[in-house]
């Protein structure tokens, strides 16, 4: 096993296990396929608008190995390319209210299998 083997492996544990970092993440695709893996999320209230002024907007985004989606036949690709245009995502905030979410922007890290997505509700970019 060599050195990005090693960490795959540990992203993988890090963010998919529920008695440390990882929540519970429901994906939806476009065609309705649907997959529960666990994966960190963020949720603040805290946004930076045009003229340099803090304001009160939620941001949420979540990171994932995408390997937990792919063993669960979930489609992560079009073409070889991480592609998750349309694709949502459901999860509870601090308080248990579960959100839908879109994903709008996904940055994938092929070297340590993690995904991360910037979500935001539907309508509002």
């Amino acid at each position: 096993m060599n050195l990005y083997d090693i960490a795959k492996r540990d992203i993988a544990d890090i963010t998919s296990n529920p008695n440390e970092w990882g929540a519970e993440l429901t994906f939806t695709g476009p065609n309705g396929e649907t997959a529960v893996i666990n994966g960190l999320k963020t949720n603040i209230g805290l946004k930076v608008d045009y003229e340099g002024n803090m304001v009160n907007s939620k941001k949420t985004h979540v990171a994932f190995s995408e390997s937990k989606l792919i063993v669960l036949g979930y489609p992560t690709r079009i073409g070889g390319e991480v592609n998750l245009g349309n694709h949502k995502v459901s999860l509870a905030d601090s308080s248990g209210k579960v959100t839908n979410w879109t994903i709008r922007q996904w940055f994938p890290d092929e070297t340590i299998d993690l995904i991360s997505c910037i979500l935001s509700i539907d309508g509002n970019v």
